[in-house]
């Protein structure tokens, strides 16, 4: 089959969820695609819905009789695609209608990946995430400054190995770090192209331990390409993370002057 673009979704016991992020699928105006769902072991149902569900796409599934985590399973997806491009989905978010178009459209030589301002849902209504035009490797080493979905070619995320499911957390952040070294800049699309879903604790990097330890050995990965203001910021916010009060002058100073808008978001978010 040749094919333009494979969408990789990963879900989990959210079938309410996938059936509405499908949706935004099916209401794509570039039709050049293919649709691969794993699902990661659900018993809610998911695994009957997609046995009957009709695409007017090519569509394939396949379904992990155990759960083996959302990293494995996506590379599982990335082993499966058949399109030159690819990108991802999660379960609870949502593409706008055009975005495949215009990435389609917007792809270029020299560059590694594209991604797209975002729409964020949160319980107080939405907000947009702007983001710089060109996000080079010393940029990305602040933080992730991309998102939770790029738009590459499939040849390019299987030469660099795919998540690492070695990493507990931030396995995105780390592919999207592997990608810009080995293939250049990041592009984003100034457009909202995603609705992204914010849960309660998804601006910050995690409270659970286990994840919150991902981001460290994420950032021992990358340390040693790191300047020292890199490493700083990237301990700060894990150490702020963990549940460690910083004032906001002490914010300020663990916090590259490029930043401090966003820190001071933190900081008045923490004290209302």
């Amino acid at each position: 089959m040749n094919l333009t673009v494979t969408i990789y979704l990963v879900t989990k016991n959210r079938l309410e969820l996938l059936q509405r992020a499908i949706k935004s699928v099916e209401e794509q105006t570039f039709r050049d695609f293919e649709l691969i769902v794993v699902d990661d072991g659900s018993d809610d149902g998911t695994a009957g819905f997609l046995a009957t569900y009709q695409a007017d796409f090519p569509f394939r599934f396949v379904s992990n009789p155990k759960s083996i985590g959302a990293p494995a399973s996506r590379n599982r997806a990335i082993e499966m695609a058949e399109g030159v491009f690819i990108t991802g989905l999660d379960d609870d978010d949502r593409f706008m209608p055009n975005r495949l178009e215009r990435f389609v459209n917007d792809w270029q030589p020299g560059i590694s990946l594209l991604a797209s301002e975002s729409i964020l849902v949160t319980d107080n209504g939405k907000k947009r995430w702007r983001k710089p035009s060109i996000i080079r490797f010393e940029d990305l080493l602040y933080r992730n400054l991309i998102g939770n979905q790029v738009f590459t070619r499939t040849e390019y995320i299987r030469s660099v190995g795919g998540f690492d499911t070695a990493l507990e957390a931030a396995q995105d952040y780390d592919l999207w770090l592997r990608l810009v070294f080995a293939y250049g800049v990041a592009r984003i699309v100034p457009e909202p192209l995603q609705k992204i879903t914010m849960h309660s604790n998804a601006d910050r990097i995690t409270s659970n331990l286990t994840e919150n330890w991902g981001y460290y050995n994420c950032y021992l990965k990358y340390k040693a390409q790191m300047n020292r203001h890199q490493r700083r910021y990237h301990l700060f916010s894990i150490r702020r993370s963990r549940g460690k009060h910083y004032g906001l002058m002490s914010s300020l100073m663990h916090t590259p002057y490029r930043f401090w808008l966003k820190e001071f978001g933190h900081w008045w978010t923490s004290i209302k």
